[in-house]
């Protein structure tokens, strides 16, 4: 028997990549690297599922470029809302 509509990891999923969209929204553009950081200086674990579904799988977030990061090339992400 299913308990709900949305089982405790969706939520705490959909909680999580909530959380990083605002993090764009107020710290953007912001690389991958510095997201991560955000997410260990905020006490948040890092799960590279919920960073795809957040950066990669959302209409709102935008690779805007790159830059050199310490392995190489990382991406720059923004949030941004654009008029059909």
């Amino acid at each position: 028997m299913r308990g709900g509509r949305w089982s405790e990891e969706r939520r705490a999923t959909r909680e999580a990549v909530t959380w990083l969209h605002l993090l764009l929204q107020e710290r953007g553009p912001l690389s991958t690297p510095d997201i991560v950081e955000a997410l260990r200086d905020a006490g948040r674990e890092v799960r590279v599922h919920e960073l795809q579904r957040a950066l990669r799988r959302s209409e709102h977030v935008h690779a805007v470029g790159t830059e050199d990061g310490p392995r190489g090339k990382v991406t720059v992400w923004a949030w941004s809302v654009e008029d059909e």
